[in-house]
């Protein structure tokens, strides 16, 4: 069985500038998912998707290879991760190169363990693959129960019904842990990148994990959870 990683950075981000490689808890960012990879023993290769020559650096130096850079025109605010993940895959085709399983990890994950990765792998490629497997995590709360705020001020429930439910009568509902997804390539190949959710399995990992960093804010919560779950002062 061979599987590929492939970990995206681009060298674009503005709200938290250089945020792939920005330090954080003493690494840069992506060397945390690259060490999780590496760790995991899974991947015959792991693949770091980039348009930046220091990113490249520093993920060759964590282990990881960059065997060929991102083009400019995915690397763009509106390039999709199916985008970038098909054009890898493709470029390794023409290498000769063909991976029966394709893992793509985020590179702003520094709480993904590898014995998840090791059970998502076992879990896809032991079920049905026309299906890909995406990383979930549960809402903290019902979703049935949310409130919406009006413009004047006034609370009110999505749903009067379900508010008036116990929450023990209805259903976890999950969001995309932003950590992870796997493929085959002959998904990747056949899909348009929009709607394919229809075509997704969920594989579950515990909301404490899971850092969604967009802003300086969010950033300075994912130290303190990861400090908290490590224990890495």
């Amino acid at each position: 069985m061979r599987r590929l990683c492939i970990i995206p950075a681009r060298d674009g981000s503005k709200r938290i500038p250089h945020k792939n490689i920005k330090d954080f808890c003493g690494k840069p960012m992506i060397v945390h998912a690259i060490g999780a990879a590496l760790t995991s023993g899974l991947f015959s290769r792991v693949h770091v998707s980039t348009d930046s020559e220091t990113i490249a650096d520093v993920s060759s130096d964590a282990g990881a290879k960059v065997d060929f850079m991102r083009p400019a025109n995915l690397s763009g605010d509106h390039t999709t991760m199916m985008e970038v993940v098909r054009f890898v895959t493709e470029e390794y085709e023409r290498r000769n190169e063909i991976f029966d399983t394709v893992v793509l990890i985020y590179a702003t994950s520094p709480l993904i363990d590898p014995k998840d990765l090791k059970g998502a792998c076992a879990e896809f490629e032991a079920g049905d693959k026309t299906k890909a497997l995406l990383a979930v995590a549960p809402f903290p709360a019902p979703i049935e129960q949310a409130f919406r705020i009006l413009d004047d001020g006034a609370l009110v429930p999505d749903s009067a019904e379900s508010l008036a439910m116990r929450t023990q009568d209805l259903k976890p509902a999950y969001y995309d842990a932003g950590m992870f997804a796997i493929y085959t390539p002959a998904y990747i190949a056949a899909s348009s990148g929009a709607g394919d959710f229809m075509r997704f399995r969920g594989f579950p990992v515990p909301s404490y994990r899971v850092t969604d960093i967009d802003w300086p804010d969010d950033w300075e919560r994912a130290e303190k959870l990861y400090r908290a779950v490590s224990g890495d002062k």
